[in-house]
């Protein structure tokens, strides 16, 4: 992750870069609840991870884990058809954290340069 941060930097030094965090995983797929357990367990090794290579590089972070649920929270139609992947409202919700994390970092300092796409 460090690497790929830094590479990020140095190809696009002033590009406008965040950092997704994993999603919370619990209670969001009750039916293979056993591995989601497993998956939870390694992703709360990795956020405060995450947030530290982001830190480090200079990069906004969106906390997915922490910032979506309270923004859905109730809702039946988070999920798609496939009851695995996010649907539209929940990939939305994915979305607006992820902006707000980029709009916050370039208010903190990062420059505004779009990357080359």
């Amino acid at each position: 992750l460090r690497r790929l941060l830094e590479a990020v930097r140095r190809s696009a030094p002033r590009a406008r870069v965040v950092l997704a965090g994993i999603p919370a995983l619990r209670g969001a797929l009750p039916q293979i609840e056993p591995l989601i357990l497993i998956a939870d367990s390694y992703a709360r090794l990795l956020r405060p991870i995450s947030r530290s290579e982001a830190a480090a590089a200079g990069v906004a972070y969106a906390d997915l884990a922490a910032e979506v649920p309270p923004r859905i929270r109730g809702r039946r139609d988070v999920l798609s058809v496939d009851r695995f992947h996010p649907s539209v409202v929940g990939y939305r919700a994915w979305a607006d954290v992820i902006h707000e994390a980029l709009r916050e970092g370039a208010h903190e300092g990062q420059r505004a340069e779009p990357m080359a796409g």
